[in-house]
């Protein structure tokens, strides 16, 4: 048994915690530089627009809210992803990499506070290390990799990872195209 905290869905025992969530966490595509005003390369609109369709295919977004980072690459593919699945995203800076001068704790700060108000059902277009790390606070645990694909989406169910960096690119985006970042 255990506690279960209504207002941010963590449920907490002496031995572990997770939250009560369904959490998309999706890349971005591939961006022409790693510059905040770098938007998507043609092959980043085809990752998104691919992952969108799969995404929009296989699950009931309906319920869900839409948050993405500020850096352009993420707005292109928030919008990108809109279009196909019908979500309105709202720009946050709380979901952005780690800043230049931002220390580790700080950045971990900044991921579990987001963890803590995400809503129940969530879709997040962020980058690679706030991935790896959210998913990490999520669910009390080491994820074991370092880098995923461009347009690749991570998916928490509760206290279970049901995927992490998998690629969901139909024959739009050819296998060379859909390189690690």
């Amino acid at each position: 048994s255990g506690f279960l905290d209504p207002a941010t869905g963590r449920f907490f025992t002496e031995e572990y915690e997770f939250y009560l969530k369904q959490i998309f966490l999706i890349r971005h595509g591939e961006a022409g530089a790693q510059r905040m005003s770098a938007p998507l390369t043609p092959v980043g609109v085809r990752q998104i627009r691919s992952t969108a369709e799969y995404m929009a295919h296989e699950f009931d977004l309906a319920e869900f809210e839409a948050f993405c980072s500020p850096y352009l690459r993420c707005r292109h593919a928030a919008n990108i992803f809109s279009e196909v699945t019908g979500l309105k995203f709202s720009v946050d800076d709380k979901v952005a990499r780690q800043g230049v001068y931002e220390s580790d704790k700080d950045f971990c700060t900044r991921i579990h506070d987001s963890l803590m108000v995400s809503p129940a059902k969530a879709v997040y277009i962020t980058h690679c290390d706030f991935i790896l790390n959210f998913t990490e606070q999520a669910l009390s645990q080491r994820v074991m990799i370092d880098s995923m694909p461009g347009g690749s989406v991570t998916f928490i169910d509760a206290k279970r990872l049901v995927y992490c960096g998998r690629v969901c690119y139909s024959s739009a985006v050819p296998e060379s195209e859909s390189k690690v970042l």
